[in-house]
């Protein structure tokens, strides 16, 4: 029983369930491991698409100076923009929701700065 403590304690859910016999110790540590294996998942994916925004932006001014007079990509650099902003926004978001559920984060009234 003590095992799982020094296993992962944090999902509460999965230690009752454990607790009370409904899953063996290996089924959890299988189900803390696809949960984690998830929130990877959920970082990886706006990261590698604020990554093609970078590169939609830098292709759309270095085009403007390989290629004379031809129009400056407008739309490649608002989309390659977007694209970035709202990856970097979600990971941002991630990571200060993360920050704010494991309390290591202080709140306006908390700053001794102040």
């Amino acid at each position: 029983m003590e095992k799982f403590q020094e296993v992962d304690k944090s999902n509460l859910f999965l230690y009752h369930k454990w607790r009370r016999g409904y899953v063996t110790e290996s089924a959890v540590n299988i189900m803390l491991l696809a949960q984690r294996l998830l929130a990877v998942l959920i970082i990886v994916i706006p990261g590698i698409m604020a990554g093609y925004g970078w590169n939609l932006m830098r292709d759309a001014i270095f085009a403007n100076f390989t290629a004379a007079g031809t129009p400056f990509p407008v739309l490649k650099l608002i989309g390659g923009l977007t694209l970035f902003l709202l990856g970097t926004f979600f990971i941002a978001g991630f990571f200060l929701y993360r920050d704010k559920k494991k309390k290591l984060l202080l709140s306006q009234h908390e700053n001794p700065d102040r």
